[in-house]
């Protein structure tokens, strides 16, 4: 009985380390491709500020829409084509966001491919081209 409860608790933690390790993956090549067209993507980490700071350390062109700092860093640095797939954020640090957007004149691109909600709503709406699929909301 032993023996099948390991090799049980072994196959469970084998596919768990192949589920995040493909998540991984498909995060470094987004973030590559993303890099290598001078795009971000923001979307939402769900509050959760342990992964929100894990992701943007190791892929640094996937930000999350309540993380005001670091979206306005990489503005500042030339970045204005984004990704934008959001349910909304915080409004204040959407608000920081939309106040350094308007005071800076910066020129954006925004893509939603799917969903721009509330806060993203407002976001979207200061982007000087604006593109979306018919499905978008």
């Amino acid at each position: 009985m032993m023996f099948l409860l390991t090799h049980l608790s072994l196959l469970l933690i084998y596919s768990v380390v192949l589920f995040v390790s493909n998540k991984i993956y498909k995060l470094y090549n987004l973030n590559k491709q993303l890099k290598n067209n001078d795009m971000l993507l923001i979307i939402n980490f769900n509050q959760n500020k342990y992964i929100t700071f894990l992701i943007e350390q190791f892929f640094n062109n996937i930000l999350d829409l309540d993380d005001d700092d670091s979206i306005i860093y990489k503005l500042n640095n030339g970045y204005t084509k984004i990704i934008l797939d959001t349910y909304g954020g915080d409004i204040i640090a959407n608000d920081i966001i939309l106040n350094y957007i308007e005071t800076s004149n910066i020129k954006l691109s925004i893509y939603v491919p799917r969903k721009a909600l509330s806060a993203g709503t407002l976001l979207a709406l200061t982007a000087e081209d604006l593109y979306m699929y018919n499905h978008s909301v």
